[in-house]
């Protein structure tokens, strides 16, 4: 049998059924992280707590840099699609 037969495409749970994730769903989860990470840099006092503060600090441009990946990701995913249109 041939798999164009075995399976319909107005079955359930094909294109029509099917929800997209948002896809900035992890970014925004990222961006408000960013923000109470900030918002807790500012509120300590400087100095007192120095390592914390450079943890706090490294996590928040690891944060940038990740989500400088996923919107560089998802422009070229755009690209790809708008093309082979």
């Amino acid at each position: 049998m041939a798999l164009a037969a075995s399976s319909p495409t107005d079955a359930p749970g094909t294109a029509g059924t099917r929800q997209r994730h948002s896809p900035f769903g992890p970014a925004a989860w990222l961006v408000a992280t960013l923000i109470g990470l900030g918002a807790l840099l500012a509120m300590l006092p400087d100095g007192t707590a120095e390592p914390l503060q450079t943890v706090i600090a490294w996590l928040m441009v690891a944060m940038v840099a990740t989500l400088a990946v996923m919107l560089v990701a998802k422009g070229m995913e755009r690209l790809l699609d708008s093309e082979s249109s």
